[in-house]
């Protein structure tokens, strides 16, 4: 096993992996999102319940029904 599947596999270990159905790809177009990728894994997270987006694109979460933060902030919050 390779460097990079062996750091995926820490990866998805300490995430949780989300599952997409029909209902997020549809309400993920209602979104005031630039970006339907983007849309998606917002409207995913609203339906988990997950508190906070964690990214280093800020810009592309605005009108995300879950709050984005970056890591540096995320890490202050925990």
């Amino acid at each position: 096993m390779n460097e990079l599947w062996r750091a995926m596999n820490v990866i998805i270990d300490s995430n949780i992996v989300l599952d997409v159905n029909e209902e997020d790809c549809r309400e993920a177009l209602k979104l005031p999102m630039q970006d339907y990728e983007d849309a998606l894994l917002a409207y995913c997270a609203k339906r988990h319940m997950i508190d906070y987006i964690v990214t280093r694109n800020l810009k592309d979460f605005v009108g995300s029904p879950v709050k984005a933060t970056s890591p540096e902030d995320f890490l202050k919050i925990l």
